[in-house]
């Protein structure tokens, strides 16, 4: 929705992108807010998989059918309510500055931790040793530590940790769009703006975790998520056989 807005003309932007999706109307659904759902696994202590927000897909649908009907009047007050959705959320999200340094920060963190060979295999582009990165249970030590700092006991912790979660997908997210940016070089020149729209396909690729693929043409994207799904099975695996060894002592 904020990406559809974040234009000159929102208006001309969604009119034309509605009228493509209203061909198909049940075919469409609308996700989840992934901040909302990081939150609620916090605030529940348990993790969340149900991605799909099923009062507002039918209500999305429902206008696309008005779309495909050429109801004028209902994408008018539907636009309307966007406009004022979206002034708020731009508040929120144009923080520019911020999250290029959250993203810096992360790179230089990984760049002194990650060893002289390991670095150089990363920076010759190698995909196996990004996914041996993200898959090391040494890695999984961050979404623990995450949640502890939000203060959850050990238990939620381990439970977000071991997932499948949001939270777990968010911080493994950031990771490796971090260790790409390491890989390739050029954070430091890249503008604020551009390092914004890569927190925008964080969110994307946590979604598509939960789902068949990720339909996208950004190539950091589609790295970052190809990764992330060969990292998330090895190390579910190497999760289980630990796991599996602990209650055999017990």
């Amino acid at each position: 929705m904020y990406e559809f807005s974040n234009v000159s003309r929102p208006d001309i932007t969604w009119k034309r992108s509605l009228e493509h999706l209203c061909k198909e109307p049940s075919l469409v659904v609308v996700g989840r807010s992934v901040g909302e759902m990081m939150k609620e696994e916090v605030h529940s202590h348990q993790p969340k998989t149900e991605i799909v927000d099923h009062a507002l897909t039918a209500r999305f649908q429902q206008l696309l059918v008005g779309v495909r009907n050429d109801d004028d009047a209902q994408m008018k007050a539907t636009l309307d309510n966007v406009k004022r959705l979206i002034r708020k959320e731009r508040r929120k999200r144009n923080r520019h500055d911020r999250n290029k340094s959250i993203l810096q920060n992360r790179v230089q963190w990984w760049e002194k931790f990650l060893s002289p060979a390991r670095l150089r295999r990363l920076r010759q582009l190698d995909r196996m040793t990004l996914v041996r990165i993200l898959s090391d249970l040494n890695t999984s030590r961050l979404v623990y530590n995450a949640a502890k700092r939000r203060r959850c006991s050990n238990i939620t912790a381990c439970r977000l940790t071991v997932g499948p979660s949001v939270f777990c997908y968010s911080l493994y997210a950031l990771e490796a769009f971090a260790l790409d940016w390491l890989a390739r070089g050029g954070l430091q020149s890249a503008r604020a703006t551009d390092i914004s729209n890569d927190f925008f396909d964080m969110d994307y690729v946590v979604s598509a975790l939960f789902c068949a693929g990720l339909a996208t043409y950004d190539g950091r994207a589609k790295r970052v998520h190809s990764a992330l799904l060969t990292a998330m099975k090895d190390r579910w695996r190497r999760l289980n056989a630990m796991l599996k060894a602990h209650q055999a002592k017990r």
